[in-house]
């Protein structure tokens, strides 16, 4: 009698380490696919909402206890024995939330929408701080003025050191509007990566806000990254002549591009230097 062979081997019951792992992975993936549902739920809120959240981590990292920051909406009202801070003066802020959290007491971000309209903390901390602040409120502003002058000296430096060839008109421009305090402009980010850095994107911002048609682009309905791409090549011969390495036919023909810009910031060529 013939026997019969057949091609392959028959799949026999999956073993019971296959069943294991497959359990494991889809453990790891229902965990994953639930980070990621709250990493997109966290991404549509609100920014200061964010932030509050962002707050209640580092704080339990720091102190072991998510609880000592919490969000009350206006509606709410501060909790009993809690006073309303309202968000403006760092240092108030800054130490109620300190001394609260030293205390081990809550405290409530109050939000709005976009913004953050202050912070609930408890009544004693108010009290003691802002008594701290009007008897250091002299001092802190001889400081912030000496710091203020400092930061400016420095920017100063480095628009010299990098840029040799700029007319000091211009440079006193650039440091005027980039590194006002208060701006939120480049020169005053907190997020940029060096001082030098901070230099260089403020001196392009100027030149392409001054010195090309960028601003004609944007009324003219072109996207930004667009009309920033165009004016780019521009923008670099501008800024290599007051580097210092520029030639004069650069220098000519950044001057003719930029004619019929607006009066005030057109390109003149005088004394082997680009003027504002």
């Amino acid at each position: 009698m013939a026997t019969v062979t057949t091609k392959g081997k028959r799949k026999g019951a999956p073993s019971r380490s296959r069943t294991r792992k497959q359990a494991n992975n889809t453990t790891v993936s229902k965990v994953t696919r639930k980070k990621k549902r709250a990493s997109d739920f966290e991404s549509r809120l609100p920014r200061q909402l964010r932030g509050a959240l962002e707050k209640q981590n580092v704080v339990k990292e720091k102190f072991g206890d998510a609880s000592l920051e919490a969000i009350r909406t206006e509606t709410q009202g501060p909790p009993p024995g809690y006073v309303f801070v309202p968000k403006g003066d760092v240092y108030i802020t800054r130490n109620c939330r300190r001394l609260s959290h030293d205390a081990k007491q809550t405290v409530y971000t109050n939000p709005h929408t976009q913004r953050t309209l202050g912070l609930y903390v408890p009544s004693q901390v108010h009290t003691t701080v802002t008594k701290t602040a009007a008897s250091t409120l002299r001092a802190r502003s001889r400081a912030v003025a000496q710091k203020d002058a400092r930061d400016t000296s420095k920017a100063r430096t480095l628009l010299r050191a990098q840029f040799p060839a700029m007319p000091a008109e211009t440079l006193e421009k650039v440091l005027g509007h980039a590194f006002l305090k208060g701006s939120r402009r480049v020169g005053r980010s907190g997020t940029v990566a060096s001082e030098q850095v901070k230099v260089s994107l403020a001196v392009d911002a100027h030149i392409r806000h001054e010195h090309t048609e960028y601003e004609r682009l944007l009324g003219d309905g072109v996207e930004r990254a667009e009309a920033r791409e165009r004016v780019w090549g521009l923008v670099r011969r501008i800024r290599e002549l007051w580097e210092g390495k520029g030639d004069v036919s650069a220098e000519a023909e950044a001057t003719a591009k930029s004619r019929g810009m607006k009066k005030q910031g057109k390109v003149v060529a005088r004394n082997g230097r680009v003027k504002s």
